[in-house]
């Protein structure tokens, strides 16, 4: 059993039985335990499917999880009923696999960090996003937060931005990791996050990487 959470009532993991390839991800609540994602189940064109990370919404209602075919690291971010095991129609392309998404308090919406969008000559691995998106809202209405072209706080191309908020915190936190030790890290009020897509949330440094 990995990556242990719990969320409300419940709690996740991700188990691998006995003879299986892949861990699949299952649920424990009060009518016991079962298996809400099996990827064995899920692959297409001749290629698996791998899960790569998953985060219960704070209230077990809802789990996003990201899905990879073919062994890869680019994952598509799926959100699932946790009660009755049916995916919503949610489906985030083109994200970073090992990066789940970081739910806000309230459970209806949260942020993930994308990769730059396919073009010729683009290289996906620079310049992402982190965004936000609202449950039940098409993909296409989702804001960027931090990145490429938004927010005041530095990112270079080759770092991965990233936003989340603390358990029973008021604060959003924004990072921007990469291939250096450490990461230079902004805070700003929840509630001033700018929803706009202008890069207005008011993010403070509190630590570079000189420091």
């Amino acid at each position: 059993m990995t990556g242990y959470q719990r969320a409300g009532a419940r709690e996740f993991y991700a188990r691998t039985v006995p003879g299986a390839q892949l861990p699949v991800l299952a649920v424990r609540d009060a009518s016991g335990e079962r298996t809400l994602l099996d990827p064995a189940a899920l692959g297409t064109g001749g290629q698996h499917a791998s899960l790569n990370a998953y985060s219960a919404s704070p209230d077990g209602a809802l789990v996003a999880y990201n899905l990879a075919l073919g062994g890869g690291e680019i994952s598509a971010v799926h959100v699932m009923d946790v009660a009755t095991g049916k995916d919503l129609p949610d489906v985030i392309p083109d994200v970073w696999g090992e990066f789940a998404v970081s739910w806000l308090p309230d459970g209806k919406a949260f942020f993930y960090t994308q990769l730059a969008p396919p073009a010729d000559g683009v290289d996906p691995m620079l310049h992402m996003q982190a965004r936000l998106h609202v449950v039940g809202t098409p993909v296409e209405r989702d804001v960027a937060i931090l990145g490429r072209g938004v927010g005041v706080m530095p990112v270079a191309p080759e770092e991965f931005p990233r936003v989340h908020v603390p358990i029973g915190s008021n604060w959003l936190v924004a990072r921007a990791t990469g291939a250096h030790p450490g990461a230079p890290l902004a805070i700003a009020p929840l509630a001033s996050l700018d929803r706009t897509g202008a890069g207005k949330t008011p993010w403070r440094m509190i630590a570079t990487l000189a420091d």
